[in-house]
């Protein structure tokens, strides 16, 4: 019976971990360049930074050079101003050009997110991050739509770099796993 139970919560937690999204993480270093006019109000400086995330349902194979747009289940990045999600930005989301090196490690990438609010003066919130380009933020207030007229912040700085992916567990699979050992604790008392 305890070879059972053993052998049941182990597929369990394969089954958990098999079904785990995951999260990398992107830390981008201060600003270094600024340009702000106004509108919009406030401005960039050097403590601010691109930080953000994306999750997607498998890790990336080492190797993998591609556009990883449709694997997106969820993002956010933050600019120190703002923060464009899933919720903000489905304007334009690019991921694109996504390269990964031999051990499992984002190497290079672009990722492109817009977010546009409605009425005027119209602001547009832009975040570029990118291995090779470094990343830069632009805040810009458009006086109409075709944003002919336009003041904007514009900050940018170096590539940062991107954290190991985070497996984000099973919900079900760890649920079941803790029902087996309470039960399990239950009858051994």
């Amino acid at each position: 019976m305890y070879k059972k139970l053993l052998v049941a919560v182990a597929l369990l937690v394969l089954n958990a971990q098999a079904g785990a999204s995951v999260v990398y993480t992107y830390i981008g270093n201060n600003f270094t360049s600024f340009f702000d006019q106004t509108p919009p109000s406030g401005s960039y400086d050097a403590s601010m930074k691109v930080t953000g995330s994306i999750t997607l349902a498998n890790a990336l194979a080492p190797g993998f050079f591609n556009d990883l747009s449709s694997l997106v289940l969820d993002f956010s990045f933050s600019d120190g101003r703002g923060t464009l999600d899933k919720s903000n930005s489905l304007f334009r989301a690019k991921f694109l050009q996504f390269q990964v090196d031999g051990s499992g490690n984002i190497r290079s990438w672009s990722i492109s997110l817009r977010d546009r609010a409605k009425g005027f003066p119209i602001l547009a919130h832009l975040i570029d991050t990118g291995g090779s380009t470094g990343d830069q933020v632009d805040l810009i207030s458009c006086t109409n739509l075709s944003c002919g007229s336009a003041t904007q912040d514009l900050a940018s700085s170096l590539p940062g770099v991107w954290r190991s992916p985070v497996p984000l567990p099973g919900t079900m699979g760890l649920l079941t796993v803790g029902l087996v050992l309470l039960v399990k604790l239950r009858r051994k008392s």
